[in-house]
């Protein structure tokens, strides 16, 4: 699977997700519910959540912060949240136009849907406050919804037993040195595997699961891109500057920006809008009718 791959059923992704999600793994697994439809599967098992549960890489920006917090007068525990993980926060004045960024208001706002989760007084440790955003953000409004409409695409049925109930309410009854102990990552997991699993696999060093999408924005769906991101489509849509989309789409990252992914991450974030707009508002939900992002 590559880049000509994705860009040949991007539209149909797009039309079967039907909300404008942003992360670039939803094209690999519309590709994998079609595979695994045509061996005649009637039922696929997704992995996700572990992270959520279990304190995962993503909790370690946020631990860090904390142990560290004030010493250069660093924001609120919500800024840093957005801060580590938004692809766009902190650049709004370069990406909105000034019509948009009106409508849409200030930070604060994105900072308020945080607040609950990260000062919520019956987590009783900062780690299960991380979690509660994780799962209440990142999987129930993310990672579930996506995966749903990916499998059912297919006509599968998507079992997800890591984000169970009972298991979740369990994980919070854990003391954090069981998810996060030291480096290591998702640790009970790992204590409980390593009975059934080698240890090579069980405490390997962690793996991320992202696509090479910056390669794939640059390369196989540049023109794809162009045609949504482009100086004229921009122009007419009136929500984001051409200057910043432009300087993404040349492949400049910024400066500061270690994570070369973070590139097509912010591409693929803005196309998937785009193209979503084109599909659901201008073309009233009907199916795409061809590559070009004109609806029927």
């Amino acid at each position: 699977m590559g880049g000509e791959d994705v860009a040949r059923v991007f539209w149909d992704v797009v039309w079967k997700l039907d909300l404008p999600f942003g992360d670039p793994v939803t094209a690999p697994q519309y590709l994998l519910g079609r595979a695994a439809s045509e061996d005649g599967l009637a039922a696929v098992f997704n992995g996700e959540g572990g992270d959520q549960l279990f304190g995962g890489w993503t909790s370690k920006p946020m631990i860090s912060a904390e142990i560290y917090a004030d010493l250069f007068g660093e924001d609120s525990r919500e800024e840093l949240y957005l801060r580590s993980y938004h692809r766009f926060y902190g650049r709004e004045e370069r990406l909105y136009t000034p019509e948009f960024r009106a409508q849409v208001g200030g930070p604060g706002q994105r900072r308020a849907l945080l607040r609950p989760y990260l000062e919520d007084p019956s987590a009783r440790t900062f780690l299960n406050r991380v979690r509660l955003a994780d799962i209440y953000l990142k999987g129930m409004q993310n990672i579930l919804p996506r995966a749903e409409r990916m499998s059912n695409a297919w006509g599968l049925d998507v079992r997800v037993p890591l984000f169970d109930r009972a298991l979740a309410e369990a994980s919070f009854r854990l003391p954090p040195r069981l998810k996060l102990h030291g480096a290591t990552e998702k640790y009970v997991l790992k204590l409980v595997l390593q009975k059934k699993l080698p240890r090579e696999i069980v405490w390997r060093r962690k793996f991320g699961m992202s696509v090479p999408i910056t390669d794939w924005a640059l390369g196989p769906l540049a023109p794809l891109v162009d045609d949504l991101l482009g100086a004229d489509s921009l122009r007419r849509r009136g929500l984001f500057q051409d200057g910043y989309v432009g300087q993404l789409r040349r492949g400049q990252n910024e400066a500061a920006e270690t994570r070369r992914r973070r590139l097509g991450e912010r591409l693929w974030t803005l196309a998937m809008l785009e193209a979503w707009l084109r599909v659901f508002v201008d073309g009233r939900g009907r199916a795409p009718a061809r590559a070009s992002g004109a609806a029927a």
